[in-house]
């Protein structure tokens, strides 16, 4: 069980951190994809606008370098720089104009990029640069006017090809290595959310274990007294009495087992008055009571009322009770109060370990076996369900000699 439920939590983490990748790499790539097409978009019109200032004469061409070639001088000075940095958004936004004759000859020009890839001959004689071409991370476009004189513009785009695979490939390593630290985080989240599983599987299997050993131990008892029965062929008082009494304990084993697996399903709540229950219980064990000589001391006020599934209370209360009367030494007493929304049941005699407090509410524990074996335990783990079942808090004090009180507090 142990590896399946490791197994369930590496898949359940890998689908996760999977579903997380991807999800992070699709919004991502819409993202820079839409950036990608937004700047193209947008370096397209800029471009389109300009080339068709020279275009229609707008412009001249002398002038338009004239002008870029001042705003360069400025933009030098007021940097203080001999070169203007390549990485400047300002300087990026630049167009390389070269100008040329009938001839093809260079009237003038003015480069702002490192053009070492281009092949002016393969502009001019290509007609498809009469329109806007994306070619090298630049728009081109070839303009012809006044007896067939053209200029050549050239825009570095801001944003390229180049440019969106890198960061692609950067935002995917970034997101596998957040990915491997997801993986690990998630597996701590899934491992805490599985926790309770893990713990009520191995509370389970120890319960299987704890529950055979006690169902067996009665059983055992009838089977081997039956046959000596058999054996023997005749009567024996003691020996039908010893069956008779392993029978009642297997009943109310089986009972309480039943009881701890639904006491949850008694959904219906009423108002209950706990004189009225701690009563009904007290009568229920007054041979218990007489047998022992305990002197029974009750201090609850008949106002008191407690909203609870009836039967649940009843069982609550009755089992703390039939504790404090089965432990507890003869002639001694027993005390049952209700102060401040808690009730008390106190007895003479019983103590519990300081060890063994926070064991005391796991099934079939025994504080000392020798001394207790007869008595399965299965009592405190319905009286605490119960108070966990309505948020009520349980407490206990015991001391050596002394005895040990229960304190049940409502809320």
């Amino acid at each position: 069980m142990s590896k399946d439920l490791k197994r369930i939590k590496k898949r359940l983490t890998n689908i996760f951190t999977v579903i997380v990748f991807i999800l992070l790499l699709l919004l991502w790539t819409i993202f820079f994809t839409f950036k990608y097409f937004k700047f193209i978009s947008d370096e397209r019109k800029e471009f389109s606008r300009i080339t068709m200032w020279i275009k229609n004469n707008l412009v001249s061409v002398n002038d338009f370098i004239s002008f870029w070639k001042r705003i360069d001088r400025w933009f030098i000075l007021r940097e203080k720089r001999e070169e203007i940095n390549k990485d400047n958004v300002f300087y990026r936004k630049f167009i390389n104009v070269i100008h040329l004759d009938v001839d093809n000859n260079v009237i003038d020009k003015l480069i702002k990029d490192d053009l070492s890839w281009l092949d002016l001959n393969v502009i001019l004689n290509n007609r498809k640069f009469y329109n806007i071409k994306e070619f090298n991370d630049f728009l081109i476009t070839k303009v012809s006017f006044n007896n067939w004189e053209k200029v050549i513009l050239i825009k570095s785009l801001r944003y390229s090809n180049n440019d969106y695979i890198s960061d692609m490939i950067w935002f995917i390593i970034i997101i596998l290595l957040f990915s491997i630290g997801l993986y690990y985080i998630w597996y701590k989240f899934v491992d805490k959310i599985m926790k309770p599983v893990e713990d009520n599987l191995a509370d389970m299997k120890d319960f299987i274990h704890n529950a055979w050993h006690e169902l067996k131990t009665p059983i055992s008892v009838i089977d081997s007294n039956i046959q000596l029965l058999n054996k023997m062929k005749t009567y024996d008082k003691n020996m039908n009495k010893e069956i008779k009494s392993e029978v009642i304990k297997l009943n109310w084993l089986i009972d309480s087992l039943i009881n701890l697996s639904d006491i949850d399903s008694l959904s219906i709540s009423d108002n209950n008055n706990l004189l009225s229950i701690v009563s009904d219980c007290i009568n229920n064990y007054n041979k218990n009571i007489i047998k022992k000589n305990i002197t029974i001391d009750i201090d609850i006020s008949k106002k008191i009322q407690i909203t609870a599934n009836k039967n649940n209370l009843y069982i609550l209360i009755s089992n703390l009770i039939w504790n404090s009367i089965k432990y507890n030494k003869q002639d001694w007493s027993i005390k049952l109060s209700y102060v401040n929304g808690v009730l008390n049941i106190k007895d003479s005699w019983i103590w519990i370990s300081e060890k063994n407090i926070d064991k005391i509410y796991d099934r079939f524990f025994k504080e000392d076996k020798s001394r207790w074996s007869e008595w399965f335990w299965i009592w405190l783990a319905l009286v605490k369900k119960i108070c966990d079942i309505y948020w009520w808090k349980i407490n206990l004090k015991s001391n050596k000699w002394k005895g040990t009180t229960f304190m049940i507090k409502f809320k």
